[in-house]
This record gives C-alpha cells, structure tokens and sequence, in this order.
C-alpha cells in the first residue's frame, strides 16, 4: 500500500508484484484474499499469465461456533492446498512444474497461515474478540490459537469440505511409518515439519524419532521461477543501472552496515533497563537511563508487564525504575514480574496462596536465606530506583525497596545502592544523582572506560524531552475522522494501553451532603449492564475514569498559543523531523490513534493542569524574547529548591505558568506542547456497590475537589512577616468533570482489583470498618454485598461494624438514611459516628472513636479473629494505626514494641487491610507540612527532643489533621535520614523568584 502497510499475505508481496509487471489489474475493491493469477512459463520463455474465475475456485468463509464477533474479521481460506513450484526427481530426471495437491491439516491454517507474525498475524485480532488481558494472561497467545483452530475446523466441517485436525493426523502417520519399518525396515521423515505447530507434545510424532534420508522419487524445493525470471531481465552493464538499483544497492551497503553496528553492539555488556509505571514519570527516568547507559553498554528498555520472567537469569545487569501504588503495591505493569519473583523466593513447601501478599516476603517465616544452589540470579548485577513521597512515609518507595529485597534474596549482587526520589523534593535530582553513580559502579565493575562527567557530558544524557524549531510540527489531516462517544472511548483505549477501557453512561447524579455544607460529595450511578462480563469486579474493587480537562481551560491555553493559523477545531497529525534540525524527512509521530484536533488534544489527551517539569520550563525559555522570564525559567529549570518551592507553593497549571512568564504569550508553539506534555492521567476510586446488590450499576461516592493556591508575589501583599492572598482557584479535574457531566454521556473508565481489600473468605469472621468522609465508600459496597447475602443465602455471617468520620451530622453524615436501613437488616451489627466540628461538643475522629470502645475492639480484633479495614488519607490511616496500637498497650498493659508486634502479626496474617487515599485536599496539607517539617530538619543538624516536640505541634495547628505520636516518629526517622543524606535546604529561607522580590514560603493548599 501507499503507506507501506501489506493488505493480504505477506508472503505473496513479491509474487503479487511479478503478476502486475506482466499485466495483471488488481481488482478495484481490493480485500486481504484476493485471487492471484495463474501464471505459467515453458522453456524459459515470456511467463503467461491466466486469470481464474473466482466461481472456479473453492474457498471457505472462516466462522467460530462460540464468538460471532468473529466473522467480522471475514477471514476465509481455500479449501485444497494447491502447490505448484516443487519439482519431482525421478531417477535422476527433474520435472520442474509438477503440482500437487490433497487435503489440509488445521493447523496449516490456522496456526501459520493465519498466525504467524510474518503472514496475517491474526492472534491479536483474535485476543481482542475474546477480550483477554494481553498483559496480564502470559498464556493469551495460546488460548487465542486454540480459538482460530476451532474456527477453523468448525467452519470446513460446516462446509462439508475435506481437512483434518493434528491430532488425526499424527495418528494416521504414525500407522504409516509403523507399516514402512515393517515391509521397508525404515522411512525417511522431517520431524520439523511433521510436529504440529499446536499442541505438539500431545501428539504421538513428537515423541517419535526420525531419520531424514533421501529417497528417489521424491519432491524437492527449487529456486521460485519467478525469481529466475526476474533476475534474467536485469540489465547487464554498470552504464544501464538505473537510479531505482542504485538506491537498492545504497540500501543494501545501509543494511550490511547497520548489522556491523548489531554485531559490535552485541560485543557490548547487556543491560536490561525495567520499568513500573501509574502515571508514566518512571518510563521517562527510564528512557533518560537507557540514553545514558547507551554510551558504553547495549541496553534494552521494557516495560514490566511485557517481560519474559523466563529470561531474567540469563541478564547480566539489571536496573529497575519503578513508583509504588496504593498501600505499598506494585504498579498495574509491574504485578506479574513482583509475583513471580515472590513464588521463586519462596522458602519450600510454602503454599502459593501465601504469596499473594507481596509484604509475606518481610514476614519471620522468609527471613532464611536460599541456598546459594538456589539462587536462579546469582550470576547478575542489578540496582534500583524508587519513585514515591514521604507524605506516606510508611510506604514511601515501598514496592522498590521490595524489587530490592527480592533481587537480593534470590542471589543476584547490588552495584549501587538502592535510589530514592521523593515527589515533594528533588526527585528528579535525586534520580540524576543515582543514575550517574550507578553507571559509575557499573563501568567500574566491567572494568569499561567511563568517558563522561557528571556536570557537563552526563547532563546532556539525563534528558526525557527533546525539541528543536524543526522538531515537530502540526499538519493539517486531510482524513475525515468523526469523533463520537465510541470512537472516543477506542481512542483513548489505543492512547493509553488501556485494553479494559469500557465506556459507561452517566444514569444518575446525587448529592450527598446538606445544602448547607460549602463543599460537595456527590454519588454517581454508572450504567454497565452492557459491560458486566467486562468490568467484573467485587466490593473494595477501584474503578479507574479517564477523565476530560475543563473546556474553558483548554480555550484560554489555545487563546495563548502561536496557533500560525491553525483552527483549534481542524483535525491534525503530529510529524516528526528524522533528519533533524538541518534535515527535511517528515514521518507521522504515532503518538495519538488517529488525526485529532487541538481541542480534543488538549481536552482528553494531554495534561495542563499539573505544574511544567524543569524539562519543559527549560524548553519554553528557549521560546523567550525577554531576559528577565528566561532568567526565571532556567532558575527553575534546574530542579532544585526554587523550582521545588514555586511548585508547591503556587502549583501553577500551564495556562498560569505562560501567564508568569508572559512573554510566553503568543509565542509558544502548540506543537511544543503535543509532543512535550505528559498524558492525562486516570483517576481511582473506590466502588461503592455491590455487583449483586445493584446488578448492573457501578456506584461511586467523590469529593469535588476545589481549592485556593497562594497568589504570585506580585499579587500579594505582606503585614507583620505574614503573606495574605486571594490567589486563584483550582479545581479537581475529574472530580469537576463528573461533576458537570451531563446524565447520559460516556464515561471512559475500567477496573482496577484490590485483591489486599476485598472481604474475608471466612465469611463468619467479624468485619470492622473505618473510614471518615469517602472513606466510607467502599464500605457501602461491603455492607450491600452482606444484605444481598441474609437475603439469597442461608447460614450464619460474621458481625460487621463500622467506624465513620465527618464534621457535622446534620450536614456531612453520608448516607446515614442507608445506615440505618442495613442495620435493621442485620447487615450491619452496629455503625459509630466521630463528629469533628458538631457545635457544643468535643471534637473527635474516628480513631478516638476506636479508643472509646477500646474492650470491644480488643474481645473482636484479638480474640474473635476480625478483619480490620481502614480507608483515608495516609494522615488518618497513620492515627487509626496509632490508636490500635494505643488500645494494646492499655487493655493488654504491653508496652509499645509489643503492641507494635501484634499489630504487626495481625497485618501479617492477613486481618489488616488499608486503601489510603491519593492526593486530596486534607492529603496535600499534610503534605506540604511534612515538606516544611522534613526541611527546617534538614537545616538544623542537631536538633533537642524539645526542638522535635515543637515541630509536630506545627502538624497538629490545623484541626483537620489526626493527632497521634505517629508523625513524631516520623520526624525522627527523617531526622536520621536527613543526617545521613546531609538533608535538603529550608523552605522557610527566603527565596529569589523570577520577578526579582523576595518571598517565605506557605502552604499552596490551605
């Protein structure tokens, strides 16, 4: 085809090509089985060509007796195997057109014609109709082959046409060679081609073995004649080459020269470079480590999830990038590398149901050390890199430090370190730093020549963006693409990877709080009785929305743009410069599925509402006319504390980012940012429903999110050392979005498991539940699931409790009208209520709450056995913590490393279970106040406890913080990092911006 893609056989190209040399016409509406030809040549003369008649021709439409789905493929095959090029020896006589034909075997079909990669690849196709996890399921190729063999053979046998499977197929050859040794004393035979391509080791001709001799007569491959054909009618002289064989032979020096490249490349130390990823800032650390790795080493880049495990003991040096998810979890693309790393550490004879749990592996039970015998990657170097925040400091980088664990029991041998880079504080710096030292150690052990210093030739290497004038540019599509709701959701499917993505319409929007409150929690009622097979979940479940920016946003971003003439609303392909700056090869940037408009690129794509990377202020300096903003974008661009504190002080979306530094306006080019920005992001939420309880429906229960940052410095005004501002207003992008969706649209939107959160298997063991504000969301899935249970089951079920947090009854109390209704049906046993700011009466959390019924949790938690279930932000999960830990050392009179023991058994047993929130408002204070906490430290090497005493009472100031001794500790841990590490710099320094004034630091978020 014109764009270089093959429609049809591609093992037929070159053939197809000869047919139309000698004047054969394709058809005009041309399809992937169109008949070729016949063409036939005697005596070395001019090849004939005879066109057949279709009607002639017996074919076979391939159709699935279980997925209809199917037959929109309209794959169809012939129904005998015609074979015209062999030639039959006969007593030393050669017949060079002899054809044959007889019946085929399925898998001759199935398993190669339609399979194989290098022909109609059809098993992706195939994986799509039986909606498998090509991420997840290891064995999908192989369930999906089974399929196409079934089509296969159920459609000839529709047809009444002759074929066999391989199984019969094998047993018929088996009959015949076992006659040929008794009448002969031997057969000739190919195990390679005899073997079935499927399901091989079942078949009797696997396991039999063969002796390939000649044998005459016999049919034996020959030279295709049309390659003969075509060789002869080359031009002899160097003076009648044309400039086409010209530029083939340029080609082909190209090719040999680029094998020599393979072949020195391949003389090169490998390098296995893995990465983990939720939001995509891991694959760029990634791809920054693969350019610097590449100076001295042959390194490969891949991703988790699409990593042969199988493969890992045969590296030699392995490196992992990877972020943390949730409470300590891997990342969706790093589950099935962590698992089976957990299932080769684990000691003998340890149940595989045990291994779920990634946190098994620090249990007491593993603590032995493998046999040095058993260590599969005792041959390898590895080191790691971490991505978290020490907002969680209980679970800060923890699936790093577990890859780092688990690297290290199963033998292999730590080059550097492990490294961590913390969201609130020079992780990108953090990561250079790392990546630097590790290449250090790793040319060092390998005895290679360095070649690089760290300030000046390894910078250049550490860069995720590149972008030149005649980089990238936008052109005009001249296709004509509609954009519905459907084809929104496959856009976004293709975008992000998401092989799940389903689209759900919006049925049914509810307001929860009281019309009193100033903030909003609504409960959305998403319709997926078209989709159940697809999005099965169980209660605890997440559900992932892909959500769109909001429209007036995305207008006042295009209003700022050099634009050169370009409507937002016209469809574009994004191109790419090969030859760079100086060169003139534009290919298509595959990054967006289909032409798109700048609009929707900016609406549903990209993300502008988180503050610009130093990569990318660095790159808009270089679009700057004025001294002073390009001053202030490469001060900010080198990552350090003013970058850190301007982040998080002013959390400046794009639009207020080219505003800051107006000279931007009008000056940036839009293809700047498609090619520069980071994707939007997914949101999760916790279900609130039960499957069965509400069946086809998804409940969800959000906070929308709206905050005010702190204003610029040239906004703002200063009284007594204190900043008062009126800065702008920020809102939550997909809170706001459902928020405003009108009822009906599409929600873009898959399952994500929590295994770790889902009710006991036990389901006579008692369940206590504590959450404050949405934190009761997925709660109310687990107490609809127990009232569908007392109604179609019979027996006994445990006890459920429920803990829950708000400010005001009469205004934030969530659905306490179904509280109510489910404890008269028994569901649950009993539900207690923390107000925090009811009107004449002490204030108190849900953890408080806890410590009041200290004997009852002690009789449930201890000695009844009851699974604990704790959601909310990492501050309350911390105090929930705390407080368990509290009531064990006054009922149980043990002191604090006991009680932590037993808390810690109850978590290792499996009875302890969080879903801690990502970053919400009361998350973003505590946040920003560990920041400053975590930074004044750093700058006082020596502190009193007195000292210490005083900074956790500037966390305890705002009374939407948990109190509790577990941010105590927390400051004495940092404190022990920070003199290890030599800290990072104060925020409560005065700093120097852009602008030229002088600012302290404050909250972004209060």
């Amino acid at each position: 085809m014109e764009d270089g893609s093959i429609r049809g056989d591609p093992s037929s190209v070159e053939f197809t090509e000869v047919c139309v040399e000698l004047g054969w016409q394709p058809p005009e509406v041309q399809t992937h089985f169109d008949l070729l030809p016949l063409v036939l040549q005697a005596n070395g003369g001019e090849p004939q060509v005879f066109k057949l008649d279709p009607s002639e021709v017996l074919e076979v439409p391939l159709a699935h007796p279980k997925y209809p789905e199917f037959d929109k493929l309209k794959l169809k095959w012939y129904a005998v195997p015609g074979v015209s090029c062999l030639m039959l020896e006969i007593g030393g006589l050669k017949f060079t057109g002899a054809p044959f034909s007889g019946w085929y075997l399925v898998p001759e079909i199935a398993a190669r014609d339609l399979a194989d990669p290098q022909r109609y690849n059809m098993l992706g196709k195939m994986a799509e109709i039986m909606k498998l996890d090509t991420k997840k399921d290891q064995l999908w190729r192989d369930k999906a082959l089974v399929e196409l063999n079934v089509a296969v053979l159920h459609s000839y046998n529709a047809r009444s046409v002759s074929i066999m499977d391989h199984h019969s197929g094998s047993e018929s050859f088996m009959k015949f060679l076992d006659q040929e040794l008794k009448t002969r004393g031997g057969c000739p035979a190919d195990w390679v081609w005899l073997v079935p391509p499927l399901s091989g080791s079942a078949t009797k001709v696997f396991h039999q073995e063969m002796l390939l001799y000649h044998l005459s007569p016999s049919y034996e491959y020959q030279e295709n004649p049309w390659v003969k054909w075509r060789r002869s009618k080359k031009p002899h002289t160097s003076t009648l080459i044309s400039a086409k064989e010209r530029f083939r032979r340029a080609v082909r020096v190209t090719g040999r020269l680029r094998k020599l490249m393979k072949v020195q490349l391949k003389k090169r130390r490998q390098c296995l470079i893995l990465y983990a990823t939720e939001t995509g800032k891991s694959e760029s650390f990634a791809k920054m480590l693969h350019k610097l790795f590449g100076n001295a080493f042959n390194p490969d880049i891949q991703c988790m999830d699409s990593y042969n495990v199988e493969n890992l003991q045969h590296e030699e040096l392995v490196l992992i990038v990877t972020s943390t998810f949730g409470n300590g979890e891997p990342p969706t693309n790093g589950e099935t590398l962590a698992d089976s790393l957990v299932r080769l550490r684990a000691p003998q004879n340890t149940p595989m149901a045990s291994c779920r749990r990634f946190s098994v592996v620090y249990s007491q039970e593993w603590s032995s050390k493998l046999p040095e015998s058993t260590k599969p990657l005792h041959a390898q170097r590895f080191s790691v890199f971490g991505l978290g925040s020490r907002a969680y400091p209980d679970t800060f980088c923890a699936f790093a430090h577990l890859m780092d664990k688990l690297f290290s029991d199963l033998g292999a041998e730590c080059i550097q370190p492990i490294g961590e880079g913390d969201e609130l504080y020079g992780q990108l710096e953090s990561f250079k730093e790392w990546a630097f030292k590790c290449y250090n150690a790793a040319c060092k052990y390998y005895n290679l020549d360095l070649n690089l210093q760290y300030d000046t030739d390894a910078q250049a290497y550490l860069e995720v963006h590149e972008w030149g004038d005649n980089k990238y540019r936008l052109k005009k599509s001249l296709s004509h693409t509609e954009t519905t709701e459907d084809t929104t959701v496959d856009s976004l499917k293709a975008f992000h990877g998401f092989s799940e993505l389903v689209g759900l319409p919006l049925k049914e929007r509810v307001q929860l709080q009281s019309s009193q409150s100033k903030r909003s929690t609504i409960r959305l009622v998403l319709d997926s009785s078209q989709t159940e097979e697809t999005l099965a979940f169980e209660p605890g479940d997440h559900l992932s929305i892909v959500p769109e920016n909001d429209p007036s946003m995305v207008t006042q971003l295009l209003n700022r743009l050099d634009l050169s003439g370009l409507d937002p609303d016209d469809l574009v392909e994004v191109e790419y410069n090969k030859g760079g700056a100086k060169g003139d090869d534009w290919i298509e940037e595959k990054r967006f599925p289909h032409a798109v408009t700048l609009r929707d690129i900016f609406t549903k794509y990209l993300d502008i509402t988180t503050p610009p990377s130093p990569q990318l202020l660095q790159i808009l300096a270089s679009q700057s006319n004025n001294d002073q903003d390009k001053r202030g974008m490469d001060m900010l661009a080198k990552g350090q504390d003013d970058y850190e504190e301007w982040r998080h002080n002013f959390y400046p979306n794009l639009v207020e980012t080219l505003d800051w530094f107006s000279s931007l306006c009008g000056r940036v080019d839009p293809a700047l940012l498609v090619s520069q920005l980071s994707s939007l992001q997914s949101r999760y939420y916790s279900i609130s429903s039960s499957p069965r309880y509400c069946p086809g429906e998804i409940h969800l229960t959000v906070a929308v999110v709206m905050y005010t940052v702190r204003a610029r410095p040239d906004q703002s005004y200063i009284k007594q050392d204190k900043v008062y501002v009126d800065g702008p207003v920020h809102f939550g992008v997909c809170s706001n979005w459902l928020q405003r969706l009108k009822i009906g649209k599409i929600v873009p939107a898959f399952v994500r498991k929590a295994p770790n959160f889902h009710l006991p298997v036990d389901s006579l063991q008692p369940v206590i539940m504590i959450g404050p504000g949405t934190g009761i969301a997925p709660f109310r899935s687990f107490w609809e699931e127990r009232m569908y249970q007392l109604k179609h089951s019979k027996g006994d079920f445990g006890e459920m409790y429920l803990f829950f947090g708000c400010r005001q009854r009469a205004v934030d109390s969530l659905y306490e009208p179904e509280l109510k209704e489910a404890k008269e049906a028994g569901a649950l046993k009993e539900y207690f209520i923390a107000l925090s700011r009811e009107p004449n009466l002490p204030r108190m959390y849900a953890q408080d709450k806890l410590k009041e019924q200290e004997e009852f949790i002690l009789q449930k938690v201890v000695f009844e056995k009851a699974h604990v279930f704790v959601c909310g932000d990492i501050s309350m999960a911390n105090g929930v913590s705390r407080a368990f830990r509290d009531i064990f050392m006054s009922t149980l009179a043990m002191t604090e490393e006991k009680a932590n023991k037993l808390l810690d058994s109850i978590k290792e047993e499996g009875r302890y279970h969080e879903d801690i929130f990502g970053v919400t408002l009361r998350t973003a204070e505590v946040t920003n106040k560990y920041l400053r906490v975590s930074k004044r430290l750093s700058m006082i090497p020596e502190l009193t406890e007195e000292d210490l005493e005083k900074d956790t009472d500037d966390l305890y100031e705002d009374d939407s913080l948990n109190r509790g001794p577990s941010i105590q500790s927390y400051i004495h841990r940092r404190h022990t990092h920070t003199l290890e590490t030599g800290g990072f710099s104060s925020l409560n320094v005065p700093v120097s911006f852009p602008f030229g004034q002088r600012l302290s630091v404050v909250n972004p978020l209060q």
